[in-house]
């Protein structure tokens, strides 16, 4: 134990024992998120006439004088048409129906986060913070083996890590540190909601109490 590399070895196993995520688990987070996708489509293609046409209630110059951000690209501004609407959500379902049963699960994973971007930047006024973590859920998913288990990528071999039974990195602790921020900063803004209320009780409570706060008799 006294030798580096063997302190560097027993760092690196604790390190991939409490940082590390299962392979099996990304397969199933993989299906998951592929499935929320295509729900998240069928609900957009409801109303898509609507939000994501020249035709509805924002049309793409009123999306570029009000709501562009030069971050966000989207393939849904490249056309006002009804049809390029409903072309571009093809595009999606079919990747994400391809994430979903691990099918060149990289290539998926690339296309299904650009075109969620893009949905949402071409009607941002119907997002909520659900829309901002599956964004994000995504990206940090490019970065890991999410074809190594339970998909066709590994029955066909073309995928890494597929003999793995667990892989740790940057991504890993990322993924980590963006589930767990959502319920931190949930707690964070509940406590200072709250904290608020209290104060308002108290000065309530204080203010009712003066002699000028109360009527004359």
């Amino acid at each position: 134990m006294n030798n580096p590399a063997s302190i560097l070895a027993w760092l690196r196993q604790r390190l991939a024992l409490v940082l590390g995520l299962d392979t099996r688990s990304l397969a199933v987070a993989r299906m998951a998120l592929g499935a929320l996708v295509l729900l998240d489509v069928c609900g957009r293609l409801m109303d898509y006439g609507a939000f994501y046409t020249d035709s509805g209630v924002l049309p793409r110059a009123s999306v570029i004088e009000m709501y562009s951000r030069a971050e966000y690209v989207s393939l849904f501004m490249a056309s006002g048409a009804k049809w390029w609407a409903g072309v571009c959500f093809a595009i999606e379902a079919v990747a994400a129906v391809c994430f979903l049963v691990g099918y060149r699960t990289r290539w998926a994973n690339w296309i299904i986060w650009f075109m969620v971007i893009g949905s949402h930047a071409r009607f941002s006024s119907v997002l909520q913070s659900g829309d901002v973590l599956l964004r994000v859920l995504l990206f940090w998913s490019l970065f890991l083996p999410m074809g190594a288990r339970f998909s066709l990528d590994s029955v066909r071999q073309r995928v890494s890590h597929a003999s793995s039974v667990s892989v740790v990195g940057v991504a890993t602790v990322a993924l980590y540190f963006q589930v767990a921020a959502v319920y931190i900063w949930t707690a964070v803004l509940k406590t200072a909601r709250c904290g608020k209320t209290e104060k308002r009780s108290t000065m309530r409570s204080v203010l009712t109490t003066l002699p000028s706060s109360r009527s004359p008799t």
